[in-house]
């Protein structure tokens, strides 16, 4: 898939507890969001999760969102649909990879 060129790609991390199954896959989690820089929408992402199942799920639960004005209904999000484990990973990610996005267009305008 190609995105267009007023997509950025905005990377989150967090990590995981020891019981964690994505810790036996990787050393820490990440969930990357195409956010159109204009609108900053989200309008795609990814994760490294162990299932697919569950990366088209964080998908369902963030897209369409803007990334920097709608952080608490993203959170709430999480809250009330997402029952796993790595909850509080996903939240974590989600926050730091809005962190890194306001920064960046903050530096560029």
């Amino acid at each position: 898939m190609k995105y267009e060129k007023n997509i950025v790609f905005a990377v989150g991390t967090a990590r995981v507890s020891a019981n964690d199954p994505i810790l036996s896959m990787y050393e820490n989690f990440f969930i990357g969001f195409m956010v159109n820089r204009e609108t900053h929408m989200i309008t795609d992402l990814t994760a490294n999760t162990v299932s697919p199942k569950t990366c088209d799920f964080i998908h369902s639960m963030f897209v369409g969102y803007h990334l920097l004005d709608d952080l608490e209904k993203m959170v709430d999000e999480v809250k009330t649909r997402y029952y796993g484990i790595a909850q509080k990973a996903i939240i974590s990610a989600l926050k730091d990879a809005r962190n890194k996005y306001s920064m960046n267009i903050k530096m560029n305008n």
